[in-house]
C-alpha cells in the first residue's frame, strides 16, 4: 500500500482522547506493510501510541497470516513483555481471534456496527467500534 483513501479512514478526537487517558500498552498487528501502518496511524493521529517496535507488519512476521500463525501474536507479547493472560486482542475479523484465544489472550471482535447473529466461542466480547471497546476499559478502571 502506497496511499490511503483519506475519505475512508478519518481521525477521531474521541479515539485519540481515549488513547491519551488509557495508560496501557498497544501493539498493531497488520497484514499491511510497516510503511502503510505508519502512514495510517499518522493520518488518524495515533502514531504516538505505537512506537516502531509496536507495529508488527506483515513483512516483519515473514508474511505469517494472523488466522494461521502464532508468530505475530508471540511477537506482540514479546514487544510488551506480557503473558498472554494479561492481554486482549481486538480484531475486526473473527477468524483472526482463534489463535490468540487458544494462546490464552482475551479476545474482542470489533463488528463495525454489524453485530453477528452467532458469536464464535473464541470471541469473548464484541463492540461496534474501537472507541466503544476502549470506553469500556476506561469505565471498568474507574
Amino acid at each position: 500500500h502506497r496511499c490511503i483513501d483519506v475519505n475512508l479512514i478519518n481521525a477521531s478526537e474521541d479515539l485519540i482522547g481515549l488513547f491519551e487517558n488509557l495508560p496501557m500498552q498497544h501493539v498493531l498487528i497488520t497484514h499491511g506493510s510497516h510503511e502503510w501502518a505508519d502512514m495510517v496511524l499518522g493520518h488518524i493521529g495515533l502514531r504516538t501510541y505505537f512506537p516502531d517496535d509496536r507495529i508488527i507488519a506483515y513483512e516483519t512476521t515473514d508474511f505469517a497470516h494472523k488466522a494461521e500463525s502464532q508468530k505475530p501474536f508471540e511477537m506482540a507479547l514479546d514487544a510488551m513483555k506480557l503473558a498472554s493472560a494479561e492481554t486482549i486482542v481486538a480484531e475486526d475479523l473473527a477468524d483472526n481471534l482463534l489463535i490468540p484465544h487458544n494462546m490464552g489472550c482475551g479476545t474482542v471482535f470489533i463488528d463495525h456496527g454489524k453485530a453477528p447473529e452467532n458469536i464464535a466461542n473464541h470471541v469473548d466480547k464484541t463492540y461496534p467500534h474501537a472507541g466503544a471497546f476502549l470506553n469500556a476499559i476506561l469505565e471498568a478502571r474507574q
